[in-house]
Formats: structure tokens, sequence, C-alpha cells
């Protein structure tokens, strides 16, 4: 895992910068022109790229998404081959996203950066765009106590939760809005997470099954996939998405844990469909390639909304055009905003802070109604609020029974052996620490080895459904060196439970079933090297070893916008079960222009306010008096463009709608643009409360807003009438000039 600076925008910039400001005109002029053309040089670098640089993200090393130009008529991997060859961009086709018609490369050259390949690339005038894999990872803030299982997000009586005291009807009105709807088995929210642990008690009767599969060890429905009964697993590519974190399975239980079934929770629905995708680790972490994956997978098994609990620094045009795709074929995007306190206006959180129509970003509230001091805000970029905050929910049911992380820097209890012999621990690479264990440290394997390393005694007795996970990566040649992964219960007499050989260099979370051992009071664990006589290389690297098993029904508390997001998702779900015919679009105007207002969120939020079920079961669009939240539907205090919300009467008026995509279209796309934006909400809310309550100034801003306006809507009328206008003005001034 790298980081990256913004290299694009920077490079792109300066080019135009250098376009712009040609060094032959700034240093020709006169002594005194000179020092004004160097000092507005330095101004601009400052302003424009300085902000760039400062800006980094973590991306996959030695992978690229690409796209190439659809006039190119690229289509073949013959074609892809040679426009590769002609950039010297070596690199080769790991899969190719349809829906978006985007390329994931793998750099087989090692000697290459991926800002080299990258530069390479987008210097092709067939690549519509190129970037890096960047990394995505959960949003999440973990409380210390476990003990109450008060779901005060739902009904907030101002009772205690988790050692915090509430405030009476902070909540949602879920009560309220289940007598209503409790949901509907019809309805499938899309959880791109850990995974889910789908045998849970109180999730098993509502994961989604694929009806277009069944278990045969065939492709029933001709996705690539086989037997993906529930889902699918994009970290391991197999039919198993289990939650080996349990972050997943915290965040299904909030939007659908089965209700009234007078056991553990509540969710937000009843009985709606959680379908299970994993594309993040067992540590939380994860790709957007990976990600981009899920989002196609969703798309075309009929999801309609997608939780989207993580997120990371740095904007992908890929990630972006596979959740435009989601959203172009009915769906709707819910994302955390994230826990870093900080403004995501200024400093964009991905997927959360695209400008895409139907995503909805989530910040977190607590017990008091306030906003979560972790989470992140931005009266732009993050639309709506839901409690975060002691958020008790369902857990995943697994239980860790030995684990090495190697964290210590060294392999106490291990016994290692076999010709050849050197395993230990090593700082060259690691996954979760700074250690890994390896078969030769420092150096490639001998010829002909058969070195082992073997884990301490493990006991199983009395669990069931275990398993073996790690972190694996190897530098073997090839189908000729292979890595054993074998288990014992003497010691002596191993079995065969997989065998690995190259792995491309790069990490990769693997798991062994270890149900063949359930029950046994001794285990053992083995990794056994093997090599030929020739081409001897890096060899192997173990991390995060641990072995688990089913533990049965668990729940726990979890602070994050990855838990307010769930409140929200789970809330689009309900009014989609009420009212089928919905779009994506009409679904979200219900939910941002029916929160509950609040002054602590005002300024902060585009609507202001944190999500509340009954408004928005029960909001009607027709409706466009009042204050957003309250009974008489959406108006003048909530919308994210305050004045003009103010001045029009509801976040809905088509000129308020106009003014609200010039910001995302125009503003947000530019550093100027946002710090303007992030200065005008930081000061315009109470000058529209000022202006909601006074029919006079509403009419004084009407007649303010309206050039603008005319201008967004009627750009070229606009322009003529302005140059018409100046024209006249001008005749009739040297006329009266002459007359003087």
């Amino acid at each position: 895992m790298s980081t990256l600076k913004n290299y694009f925008f920077c490079r792109e910039t300066l080019k135009k910068s250098l376009t712009l400001l040609n060094p032959y005109v700034i240093f020709s002029h006169k002594s005194e022109m000179k020092k004004i053309n160097i000092f507005a040089l330095i101004i601009f670098l400052a302003l424009f790229l300085i902000p760039c640089l400062a800006a980094a993200a973590e991306y996959v090393e030695g992978e690229v998404l690409v796209k190439f130009k659809h006039s190119a008529g690229i289509r073949t991997a013959s074609d892809i081959s040679k426009t590769l060859a002609r950039t010297g961009a070596t690199s080769s086709v790991k899969r190719h996203f349809p829906l978006i018609d985007a390329y994931h490369l793998i750099i087989t050259d090692p000697s290459l950066k991926v800002e080299e390949v990258i530069g390479r690339l987008v210097s092709d005038p067939n690549v519509e765009y190129a970037e890096p894999n960047y990394c995505r990872h959960i949003l999440i803030n973990t409380p210390n106590d476990t003990h109450f299982s008060k779901l005060w997000g739902l009904n907030n009586t101002g009772q205690t939760v988790n050692g915090d005291p509430g405030t009476s009807d902070a909540d949602m009105d879920m009560p309220e809005a289940w007598d209503i709807t409790t949901g509907s088995s019809s309805v499938v929210i899309a959880v791109l997470d850990t995974g889910v642990d789908y045998n849970h008690t109180d999730l098993s009767a509502n994961i989604w099954l694929n009806p277009g599969e069944i278990s045969d060890s065939a492709d029933n429905d001709s996705n690539g996939k086989v037997d993906d009964i529930r889902g699918w697993n994009f970290v391991d590519d197999d039919n198993d998405p289990m939650d080996y974190y349990g972050h997943g399975t915290h965040v299904a239980g909030t939007i659908a844990a089965v209700g009234n079934n007078s056991s553990g929770v509540t969710g937000i629905n009843w009985t709606a469909k959680i379908m299970p995708l994993r594309f993040l680790d067992a540590l939380g972490d994860g790709n957007v390639t990976n990600e981009i994956a899920a989002i196609e997978y969703a798309t075309q098994k009929g999801a309609r909304i997608i939780n989207a609990s993580y997120g990371g620094e740095g904007f992908s045009q890929s990630e972006k055009n596979a959740i435009d795709a989601f959203i172009a074929g009915g769906g709707l995007f819910v994302a955390a905003a994230g826990n870093d306190g900080r403004n995501n206006d200024t400093v964009p959180v991905y997927p959360a802070s695209y400008s895409s129509g139907n995503i909805i970003s989530v910040a977190a509230t607590d017990q008091g109604d306030t906003l979560a001091s972790f989470s992140n805000y931005g009266a732009a970029a993050v639309d709506v609020a839901a409690p975060g905050v002691n958020i008790y929910s369902t857990a995943s049911s697994w239980q860790t029974i030995w684990a090495d992380y190697f964290d210590d820097g060294n392999i106490t209890g291990w016994t290692t052996g076999g010709t050849s012999n050197t395993w230990d621990v090593t700082t060259e690479f690691s996954k979760s620490s700074s250690y890994s264990f390896t078969d030769s440290p420092g150096a490639n394997y001998s010829a002909n080895t058969n070195s082992w390393a073997k884990s301490p005694e493990i006991n199983l007795t009395g669990k069931t459904g275990c398993k073996l996970t790690y972190y694996l990566k190897t530098v073997l040649e090839t189908n000729v060196d292979f890595l054993y992964v074998e288990a014992s219960t003497d010691g002596t007499t191993y079995t065969i439970l997989n065998t690995y050989t190259n792995t491309n260099g790069t990490f990769e979370e693997l798991t062994e079933d270890l149900s063949n051992y359930d029950n046994q009071g001794t285990v053992y664990i083995k990794f056994r090297l093997t090599s030929d006589s020739l081409n001897n290389n890096d060899g192997v690297y173990l991390d995060s070893i641990v072995v688990i098993c089913a533990s049965g029904t668990e729940y726990k508390f979890l602070d994050g916008t990855s838990m307010a997001t769930p409140h929200v998702a789970g809330l689009a779900a309900l009014i989609k079960a009420r009212n089928p015919e919905l779009t994506n679009t009409e679904i979200k105007n219900k939910i941002l222009n029916s929160v509950d207002t609040k002054a602590s969120l005002s300024g902060r939020l585009y609507t202001g306010g944190r999500v509340n079920a009954l408004n928005a079961l029960n909001y009607s669009p027709a409706r466009s008096s009042g204050s957003a939240g309250s009974d008489s539907g959406g108006g003048g205090g909530g919308g994210g463009c305050f004045i003009a919300t103010a001045a029009y009467g509801s976040p809905l008026h088509p000129y308020v709608t106009a003014l609200r995509e010039f910001r995302d279209s125009r503003l947000l796309t530019n550093y100027f643009g946002r710090k303007f934006v992030g200065i005008y909400y930081k000061y315009s809310p109470p000058i529209a409360e000022v202006i909601k309550n006074n029919k006079n100034l509403k009419t004084i801003a009407q007649i303010l807003l309206a050039p603008m306006i005319m201008f967004i809507i009627y750009p070229y009328w606009s322009l003529a009438v302005f140059i018409m206008f100046n024209t006249t003005a001008i005749v009739i001034l040297r006329k009266i000039k002459m007359n003087i």
C-alpha cells in the first residue's frame, strides 16, 4: 500500500499555468512589470499547486485502472496489448468492468512505478483516463463499554445508554414509523463491507438469496460466479461473503435485523433482504477495483440501495463511474462522511463526496442530537446526519481461539525445521505491524529447500465452524516452487489444506476450512516451502495468522459515521417498501426534505438536520412551506442553499435546484470554488433565518438572486442581454456627453 499525491490535478494545473503564464512574457517586460508578473506567478502557484500537493491518498502498488476512448476502437486483448506496448507501460489486464468499460491492469515490470505508468498512459491519445487503484477503509470508532442493548437512535426517551445520558426525542421516531410500515422482503439492500455473518440468528432470515443460483457447483445464472447463493466475496474471489471483522455484520443489523422476534435487536426494516458483498478484508481494508466489482454485482443483481460505510482519499473516476451506473439503473447510494472531524467541503472523502446525483452523504449525531465529535461535516458535501454514537447492533459471531500478528518481533511458540531452514520474523514487508514471518529473512531461499514452520498447539475442544485466516505474500518460481499449508492433530501426520505458488508479490488474505478439526484438543498448523534447484526467489511472507471458530449470537456497541449510514440506508429501504413506485431521486428527496432541523447542524450539513423516519414516510413534495422536518413539509431553514431556500420557500424550488447544480458542477470542482462555498455556508444560515421570516426581505433576495439564476439557466441569452445592455448604456452615455 502506498500514497500518491493528487498527481493528475497537479500535473494538469502546472501545465496550464505554464501555458497561461509564459516565462518569456513574464521576464521580458520592464523591471517594474517583471516584479508584478513574478509576484502574480508566485501567488498563482501558491493558490493552485500547494493545495494539490498537500493531499495524499493511499493506493495499491503495482495496479492501475484505465479507460480507453470509445473512438479509439480498442475492444480486444490484442488492441490493449498494442496500446500498452506503444506507451511502454508494461502491464497485463487482470479484469474488465463492463458497465464502465474500464480495465484493471497489473504492472508486470517491477521497476515501473504507478505514477510513471499512469503518466505514459494518459499521454496516449487513445486513453480517456488512467488512475491508481485507490484504497478504501471502514469508517468506525469503537467505544469501551459494551453492556447495554439500547437502540436510542430509533427511540430516545432520555435513557442512559452505554454510560451516556440521552435527550428525549433525539431519535428517528421509529415506533411511530413502524405503525405505517415495517419494511418488505422484496426490497434488497447491498451491504458493501467486510462481509456479513449470514448465520447470525438475528440476520439469517433476512439474508438475500440469489434466485438464479442453486448450490450445484455450476454457474446457473451465467454471471461468471459459481454458487453465488448469497452474494460474493471479492477479497478472495469466492462465494463465501462471511464477515471475519464484524463491521459489515453490525451495519447489516441496523438496516434489517429481524424484528418482533422476541430476541436480540431490531433493524429499521424487519423483513428486508441484505445482499452481502465482501470487498473489505479481515483488517477492514480494501481497494477500488474490488469495490467496483461489488457495485457492478449489486447493479446486475437488482439491488436498489447500497450501504457504503467506508471511505478514503483519492478521487477515482472509475469508482464514480461505477456508482453513476448503479444510480442510472435506479439505485440510491448511501455513504459515510468519515470520522476525521473535518470539513468535507475542503478535504473530500470518497465515495461520499462525489457530486453524483443520488448519493446521500451521512454524518453522525450523538444521544444529545448534536454532531458527534469525530464526525466529518460539510454544508455542501454532507447531506444529513443520523445516530452514530453508542449504536448497539449485531456482531460477527466469531471467537478468536489463537492468533499471532508478530507484533512482538519474535516467533515464540513456533517450531521450525527441515532442509535449508531459516524461518524467522522480518521487517522487509508486513501487513498488520512492522513484522511478518518469512522463510528467508533478507535473502532468497536456497535451492532444494524443504523447510517448515509449525504453530504452537491449538486447543479446539468444544469449538465448531473453525477457520484459519492469514495474509500471504509469495515471490516464488511459478508452478515450480510451492508453499503448502497443512494441519495435524499429532504434529507428525499432516493433511494439506492448500497449496500456493507465486502471488505476484502482494499480500492476499486467505482462509482455510478447519471444520474437520472441530472439537479437537490438539491441532497444529504448518507452513512448508519447497523449491527445486533453479531460479530461487525472495520466498514467503506470512502475517496475521488467526484461528477463529463460531461462537453463537453476539451484539456490541460501535461508534462512527459507518454506524450512522445504515440508519439512512435502512430508512430508504423502508420508504421503498411503502412506495415501490418511487424513483431513487424521489426517495432521496423524501429523506433530505423531512429532517429534524437542529441549530447545531445548521450551516454544517446540507439539510441542517438529522433524519426522521416518520417525517420521511409522510413527506409529500407537493407541500413546500414550513421548515424541513415539520409536518408541513420541507422549507426555508434546512436547505443547502440557505439564502435561496429561504427566498423561494423550498429546497425543491427549480431556482434553488439550479443553484445547487451550479454549485456541484462548477464551484465544487475547483479549489477557489470550494473555498467560496465553505465561506458561504459558514455565514449564510443566520442571514437565511432572518430572510425566511420576512416577506419584504424574501422579495429583495429574489430580486438580487434573479440575475445569477438567469445566467445559470439561460447563459447565452443572459450574455446576449448583458452585452446589449452595456452597449446601449455606452451609446446613451456618449450622447449625453456630446450634448453636454
